[in-house]
């Protein structure tokens, strides 16, 4: 079998260190092979930098997905254009840097990790149908299995794609992201799975990786702050999938994931979903 561990989406910055040693103790125990995560929140923000970026995937990242946002920021952009595991949402309007897709050449052969952004009033995007059909089309010829990060909030117009998409060749499978709360569950069709959230990587008691005053301020007081992260646990939320030789789903589980619990020699809790 081979095993993909989905992380919700990482929020701000954080304790690399820390991170980067829960994340193995993970990987070990789990027999995890790849790891896909969403990483808007943290490239997203006012401080981040190639730096960040450069930490996650030392940190054992294998792909990181993202949402529109990162696009508006010319700091941003060139990322994209440097890291081809740094993926971009297929259907952003307009030539975008960098690309919406990366081939995994897997031990049991090819596999494609994508990423669609469901659009929003401000950041219109490109219809997510549309640009998943036209992609497949043109980049696909050899159907390798697809896997797909739906990152927004319309949570219907997830549920949608993933049925419209469910007996297409070849074997397509979607991940949501950006709605920030853990849906435990997971919908299979005819074999693929829809997981509808994964959650978020984030300090434990803050607001959206924000400390609470901080966030109130910036957020509700509209007073302009510079963002500092909470001294507290890293708190994440993952999902393990196993998939067969045919890449169609075989099992999966909630993982969660603490920094508090490296401090007390405790490894990931997993629980079968």
């Amino acid at each position: 079998m081979l095993t993909f561990l989905f992380l919700g989406e990482i929020l701000h910055e954080m304790d690399f260190r820390e991170f980067r040693t829960f994340l193995s103790a993970c990987k070990e125990k789990e027999g995890v092979d790849y790891v896909v995560c969403n990483g808007s929140g943290i490239l997203g923000g006012v401080a981040s930098s190639a730096a960040d970026l450069e930490r996650l995937f030392e940190s054992g990242i294998d792909v990181i997905t993202t949402g529109e946002r990162l696009l508006a920021r010319p700091s941003t952009r060139r990322l994209f254009e440097e890291n081809p595991s740094l993926i971009r949402p297929l259907n952003f309007p307009g030539q975008a840097p960098g690309s919406g897709a990366i081939l995994i050449k897997a031990s049991r052969g090819p596999v494609w990790v994508a990423t669609l952004g469901i659009s929003s009033d401000r950041r219109p995007l490109e219809d997510p149908f549309e640009a998943f059909e036209n992609w497949l089309q043109n980049n696909n010829e050899h159907l390798y299995p697809v896997l797909v990060n739906l990152h927004g909030h319309d949570l219907p117009y997830k549920k949608a794609l993933a049925w419209r998409f469910s007996s297409r060749v070849p074997v397509i499978h979607f991940f949501g992201t950006g709605i920030g709360i853990c849906v435990n569950s997971i919908s299979l069709y005819n074999g693929r799975i829809f997981i509808s959230d994964i959650g978020t990587v984030e300090a434990t008691g803050s607001i959206h990786g924000w400390k609470p005053d901080i966030w109130w301020k910036q957020h509700r007081e509209r007073i302009p702050c510079h963002f500092t992260p909470p001294d507290t646990a890293l708190r994440g939320e993952g999902v393990k999938v196993a998939f067969d030789d045919e890449f169609r789903f075989v099992e999966a589980s909630h993982i969660l994931l603490s920094t508090k619990d490296l401090r007390t020699n405790k490894l990931p809790v997993s629980e079968s979903i």
